[in-house]
């Protein structure tokens, strides 16, 4: 599954850049600022329901993407969690609600980053960072280093397969044996790979800099009008009592 592919086919791909990380900017700092559950479990809900509903991602692709990210944020949390004293191991009322309300405004913050990766394209976000003034340099590292990210997940899953037909897997020292084979694999493939790379850009005239010309989109009246109406919304909710 790739992020870039879901952010192709997103029914909200044509929304102008800049007013989605605007959004995203907006919740995240919100989440940062605020200590009400309530606020939290309903950004959660909310930025997962338009990003299911409004931006067309299947459910099962969007829990595969929380997945690996909830394990670490949980092992992140064990030690916040767990007091050692004397040799004992203590776990505080006070530190499981602290640990739970870490939890869920990760995983909130998490959902307002897939809201703005899963709807923007590599081009758009490009385009976002020029706009930003992001030095050249370091969008290019971005973008190569993402599009590399890709390049080895779909390599080292051709290659893992083609192991496991050929029973390489199917023991203690053979899953070491086809391991070490993968890894040695993917480092001398990645090598040609940049080679190669490098090579057809410098066919294309790569002078030192790649222009980064992306597409520029409307803004739109809409778009701003939902985002004071969404912090209206946080505000309400925030300070209700």
């Amino acid at each position: 599954m790739r992020i870039d592919v879901l952010a192709h086919n997103s029914r909200l791909k044509d929304i102008n850049p800049i007013e989605k990380f605007l959004f995203t900017f907006i919740t995240i700092l919100f989440l940062l600022m605020s200590k009400n559950n309530v606020v939290i479990l309903f950004i959660f809900f909310k930025l997962n329901i338009v990003t299911v509903y409004c931006a067309g991602i299947r459910v099962r692709d969007t829990v595969k993407l929380y997945l690996m990210p909830i394990v670490v944020i949980l092992f992140s949390i064990i030690p916040i969690l767990i007091s050692i004293k004397n040799g004992k191991i203590y776990i505080l009322e006070s530190d499981i609600h602290y640990s739970v309300f870490l939890f869920s405004r990760a995983v909130a913050m998490l959902s307002a980053v897939y809201l703005f990766i899963l709807n923007t394209t590599i081009p758009d976000t490009e385009y976002l960072f020029s706009k930003l003034k992001v030095s050249g340099t370091v969008i290019e590292i971005i973008m190569l280093t993402y599009r590399y990210i890709f390049f080895i997940m779909e390599l080292s899953q051709k290659i893992y397969s083609a192991q496991t037909a050929r029973n390489g897997y199917c023991s203690y020292k053979q899953k070491l044996n086809s391991l070490a084979m993968l890894m040695s694999s993917l480092l001398i493939k990645s090598f040609v790979h940049a080679k190669r790379s490098a090579a057809s850009m410098e066919a294309r005239g790569y002078s030192g800099q790649i222009d980064f010309r992306g597409i520029r989109k409307k803004s739109s009246l809409y778009s701003y009008i939902y985002i004071a109406v969404w912090i209206i919304i946080l505000f309400i909710i925030e300070f209700w009592r």
